[in-house]
């Protein structure tokens, strides 16, 4: 009897979710990036994949402090591509607009606009921390390489 009460506790548990934003795995989620985000630094690396299935590092550019001023800003369910000048104003990178989501650790965001028919875009694996969140984007090639950018924005 006590054995079927732990399986059915340990179900409920496992079943809930997380904090109402597709379960992030990130601390707070999609709620925690309301605000202003500048991009502090960038890092670019290749991988080849070697016959015993390890990943090895043919290229490593180091991280390296971002002085384009590009960020997000996110607000409620939106998100907008923005340049931080110097002023603390911001010039739009495009004019679109888009939805924004964070679930099962990955930012995902939803062009508003008629004709994109493209749906939600994985913008890569997000981790938000505090005022900064680290943003992870992997390109495959030719399915033995490849290329992952490492985006570290900070709150301002």
């Amino acid at each position: 009897m006590t054995i079927a009460l732990m399986a059915v506790v340990c179900v409920g548990f496992a079943a809930c979710g997380g904090d109402g934003d597709g379960g992030s795995g990130t601390g707070s989620g999609s709620s925690s990036l309301s605000g202003k985000w500048k991009k502090i630094s960038e890092r670019e690396a290749r991988y080849q994949l070697e016959e015993n299935g390890k990943w090895i590092v043919t290229e490593d550019e180091g991280e390296k402090a971002s002085t384009s001023g590009s960020g997000f800003i996110f607000d409620g369910k939106n998100a907008r591509l923005v340049y931080f000048n110097s002023d603390g104003s911001y010039t739009l990178e495009t004019d679109d607009l888009f939805e924004f989501k964070v679930q099962d650790g990955h930012l995902y965001l939803l062009e508003l606009d008629e004709h994109d028919t493209d749906g939600f875009e994985d913008y890569g694996a997000i981790n938000i921390t505090g005022n900064e969140f680290t943003l992870v984007e992997e390109k495959y090639y030719s399915g033995s390489q490849k290329k992952v950018k490492t985006k570290r924005y900070r709150k301002i």
